[in-house]
């Protein structure tokens, strides 16, 4: 679902100078970035520092010029860069190789360059492209197609499911949202069993849990039934998310009308996912996934449309 790209800053100054064609490749490139992709980063910004530079230099003349400072501003807003490389301030090691020699660890898929024909020592599982080769990459049509994905049930373990489509985007997230108006109504063992597991997956791939906030939008259910939720996501986090500060806003309406939206969301501070059917997502009974869907959203989007409910909130918990 989310992918993690290293990007040469060189890319910028090759595209400049081959002229206006390969200006619009690069957009069109970054435009996929935004969709779904966090952009590798050392700690001391100098990939950001670089193609900032480079851009400048692009005459005012191209329009794509403005296009490539938007899409790349999108990229920062939205916090798409990954803190996760430790510069080699000795210089006897270059950024790439770097990159090459963590790229598996770091789960990198892809490494856009300036040039791909140079002779490079690829071990990890990273693929390797340039401008003129991107659009023919594996990478490219895996990316496109896990937009929007649908699964059957009892297709993944628990582990794998979560893994496979949740772990990249949530392993760097300062703020997860969850919002499932069902979540509280219905409050079960289903969804116990779910919260418990997303918990427990949590606190062994998150970078620092410790910086981690998690905030759950829900239905307030009937009765004292709110106290039961909030002393089981205590118990929760305080078996795998210590901590980690956790905050429960439940919403109500006066005539029983709907209070959150049908839909269900994750909301982080840099991507944003439909759900499908929600917080019930895992099967405690066969330990794998339940039938669903999952898709990326602008979390802009979701925001918005979370805040329209705004006049049922209730009082935050905070646990």
């Amino acid at each position: 679902m989310v992918f993690y790209v290293y990007t040469d800053p060189d890319i910028i100054s090759i595209a400049k100078d081959r002229g206006q064609d390969s200006l619009q490749i690069l957009v069109g490139i970054l435009r996929n970035f935004v969709d779904n992709c966090f952009l590798t980063e050392f700690e001391d910004y100098r990939i950001q520092d670089t193609i900032s530079r480079h851009v400048e230099n692009i005459p005012e003349k191209f329009f794509e010029r403005k296009q490539i400072k938007s899409l790349l501003s999108t990229l920062q807003k939205r916090n798409r860069f990954i803190y996760c490389l430790a510069p080699d301030y000795s210089g006897a090691k270059s950024n790439l190789e770097i990159v090459l020699e963590n790229a598996t660890e770091l789960l990198i898929d892809l490494l856009l360059l300036g040039n791909s024909e140079i002779e490079i020592d690829n071990s990890s599982d990273a693929e390797i492209t340039d401008l003129s080769k991107y659009q023919n990459t594996n990478f490219a049509d895996k990316r496109s197609k896990s937009m929007i994905r649908v699964f059957s049930g009892d297709e993944f373990s628990e582990q794998d499911f979560l893994d496979l489509h949740y772990k990249k985007a949530l392993m760097y997230c300062t703020r997860l949202e969850i919002c499932d108006t069902i979540f509280g109504r219905y409050f079960g063992d289903n969804f116990d069993y779910s919260i418990e597991f997303l918990f427990k997956w949590l606190s062994q791939i998150h970078s620092n849990t410790n910086e981690l906030k998690i905030i759950i939008h829900c239905e307030k259910p009937n009765g004292q039934s709110d106290i039961y939720i909030k002393n089981r996501l205590e118990r929760h986090k305080q078996q795998s998310l210590t901590n980690t500060k956790i905050e429960i806003i439940f919403y109500e309406s006066e005539d029983g009308s709907r209070c959150l939206p049908h839909e269900r969301f994750f909301i982080t501070d840099q991507i944003g996912f439909d759900i499908g059917r929600g917080m019930d997502f895992l099967n405690p009974n066969t330990h794998r996934n339940r039938d669903t869907k999952v898709g990326i959203i602008n979390p802009v989007d979701i925001e918005k449309l979370i805040e329209k409910y705004s006049d049922y909130k209730l009082a935050t918990i905070e646990i």
